[in-house]
């Protein structure tokens, strides 16, 4: 009974993580639509490093928590910080970028947005493995080393 109570519980946080997820998924799809009317950018090829290995993480994130997987979790936990810190470079070599390039400003503010979406959506993908653990464990990992958990 325990299990399932905290399958419930889970599952209202997963569809709010969802939801945050399709918010940055919207803003990013709003900023691809206004990199269109500028003048390509060459660097946004960057991005790519980004998206495919935060698309199998968001993948085997919602596996994880379906099936209770709690190592899988820790893998997909393990791997999104470095794409959200992948995410925090590329927004300052995009920032570097605008400071010399001001006719294509525009283009590369919109990629630093992207980016900042994609450090947001790694650490939302990151919240819904922690949802895995919970439910397989009876764990909170979102906390470790907090000095109050271990009171």
């Amino acid at each position: 009974m325990a299990f399932d109570l905290r399958r419930v519980l889970a599952t209202i946080k997963v569809g709010t993580h969802l939801e945050r997820l399709s918010n940055q998924m919207v803003n990013i799809a709003r900023r691809v639509r206004k990199l269109n009317e500028e003048p390509p950018l060459e660097d946004a090829i960057w991005l790519d490093a980004i998206f495919d290995p935060a698309e199998i993480a968001f993948g085997q994130a919602l596996e994880a928590f379906a099936s209770a997987n709690s190592p899988l979790a820790e893998q997909v936990r393990a791997r999104t910080e470095p794409l959200a810190q992948h995410a925090r470079d590329l927004d300052g070599r995009y920032t570097d970028i605008v400071e010399e390039s001001t006719p294509f400003v525009r283009g590369y503010v919109n990629l630093i947005a992207i980016a900042q979406c994609l450090e947001r959506a790694a650490y939302i993908i990151e919240n819904i493995a922690e949802e895995a653990i919970y439910i397989a464990e009876a764990k909170d990992v979102r906390h470790e080393g907090n000095p109050l958990e271990e009171v």
